[in-house]
């Protein structure tokens, strides 16, 4: 994970917010984050350590569907848009497709899990 930037968010910061462009991908370390919903801003599900967000940074010209929240003191690893799209063509062609369905799966489910 050497192409990727480390970064601290105090809690409570904000890391992105819904409406927001996606050109960030971030992977968790340490720590706690909330996705609040953007319409309502009840939080719809917690990430931690190992897990990530800003898939859809994977998508060009995509857009935050919520906002993100440090819940605790997070430590993130981070790469731009730009950074992974050149990683990505630096591996076998059948990484890229494999990617965006893993994001869209996982931005069904973050829908799944918002509030009604």
């Amino acid at each position: 994970m050497s192409d990727f930037n480390k970064q601290t968010v105090a809690q409570g910061d904000l890391i992105f917010k819904a409406g927001d462009p996606a050109n960030t991908l971030f992977v968790v370390q340490a720590g706690e984050i909330e996705l609040m919903d953007a319409a309502s801003g009840a939080v719809f599900a917690t990430v931690g350590a190992g897990q990530s967000l800003g898939e859809q940074a994977l998508v060009p010209g995509g857009i935050r569907g919520a906002t993100a929240r440090a819940k605790t003191e997070v430590q993130l690893l981070q790469i731009t848009a730009a950074e992974l799209q050149d990683l990505m063509e630096k591996q076998t062609p059948v990484l890229r497709p494999l990617l965006e369905a893993l994001m869209l799966q996982q931005s069904m489910h973050n829908a799944m899990r918002r509030p009604a």
